[in-house]
């Protein structure tokens, strides 16, 4: 007589299988994912220096302070929040807190980023800015 179908250890052993694919497949989705939020975070670092940036040029009165910057010693310097780069109109956010209010949200660590901090510096005539990176944002 013969057996049609499969055993039991036939259907666990393709079971396994397919579990294993899947976690694999799982975990480079989820890597996939946090490069991507690291990437967008890059972008919006960028994006706040050339605001910064901005408001160093057209707030020429606030570089007042001296400061040192990747070993360039300048005297015209100013260290501004992301708050006041989204307050003046500099940097424009579509993101919301919790109480519903304008702010940025860092997508890795899915905390605000308005304590944040930016370096204006003026070098050789021009305006640069460095966003700080020991920032500790709040909640």
């Amino acid at each position: 007589m013969k057996k049609n179908g499969f055993t039991l250890i036939e259907v666990l052993a393709v079971l396994v299988i397919l579990s294993i694919i899947m976690s694999i497949g799982a975990i480079s989705v989820i890597n996939i994912r946090n490069n991507s939020y690291e990437d967008l975070l890059e972008t919006k670092k960028q994006n706040l220096e050339a605001a910064a940036i901005v408001y160093g040029q057209e707030n020429p009165d606030v570089l007042k302070d001296k400061c040192e910057v990747d070993n360039y010693k300048s005297d015209y310097c100013a260290v501004v929040t992301v708050a006041t780069l989204i307050n003046g109109k500099y940097f424009k956010s579509t993101e919301t807190n919790a109480n519903g209010e304008i702010d940025l949200i860092n997508n890795v660590t899915n905390k605000s980023m308005k304590n944040d901090k930016i370096q204006i510096y003026r070098k050789n005539n021009s305006i640069y800015a460095k966003y700080l990176e020991n920032n500790v944002s709040e909640s």
